[in-house]
């Protein structure tokens, strides 16, 4: 939702950026974004909370210029969007483990990772019916799941229980948006007979 609402002033500050880095196909950044969080992945292993903290945040921007260089090739496409989405996914997933790997509580993990799932699940299923976007529509769209969970990561070194705290608020943020985006997806829907 904030991150919808600033996607105007984002746009301006990533196409420049985009268009320096438009020498390479938008996969690459694809590729680039996932490396990323398996990199994560391994700094939470070996518990370097800072260095995870900023190799989250780079999958998160990676993921965002992505879709950028594709429109300045215009290279936009079904099958880069299932791409990315399907990348984006199993980023979710691994940013999840990473938290696991590093002592959060297992039930807010868990939790984590299902809302996250089903939050972007309702937006690609409504989207896919009504052929209209819910971008924008309840709390705790990806940039601002992935900006919270590096706030997570960053505490848990000096203040375990702080970090506990604040993975519980982000879960019960994520399930304020998913019902806030499921009932708005639900109501716009025609049922049975209508049109």
């Amino acid at each position: 939702m904030v991150i919808a609402r600033l996607r105007p002033y984002t746009s301006k500050l990533l196409t420049p950026v985009a268009e320096r880095l438009a020498v390479l196909p938008a996969w690459v950044y694809t590729v680039a974004g996932l490396t990323a969080s398996i990199a994560y992945l391994v700094a939470c292993h070996a518990r370097q909370f800072l260095s995870a903290t900023l190799l989250l945040l780079a999958s998160g921007l990676l993921d965002a210029v992505d879709g950028s260089v594709a429109r300045v090739r215009k290279e936009a496409s079904p099958r880069g969007a299932l791409l990315d989405s399907v990348v984006d996914r199993l980023e979710d997933a691994i940013y999840a483990y990473g938290l696991l790997l590093l002592g959060l509580p297992q039930p807010l993990v868990y939790l984590l990772l299902t809302l996250s799932l089903l939050f972007s699940y309702v937006r690609a299923r409504y989207e896919s019916l009504a052929k209209h976007s819910l971008e924008g529509v309840g709390l705790m769209e990806r940039g601002e799941r992935i900006a919270a969970i590096a706030a997570v990561v960053l505490l848990a070194e000096t203040s375990p229980q702080l970090s506990t705290l604040l993975l519980a608020v982000v879960d019960a943020a994520i399930a304020v948006g998913l019902v806030w985006r499921f009932a708005v997806a639900y109501r716009s829907l025609p049922g049975h007979g209508e049109t």
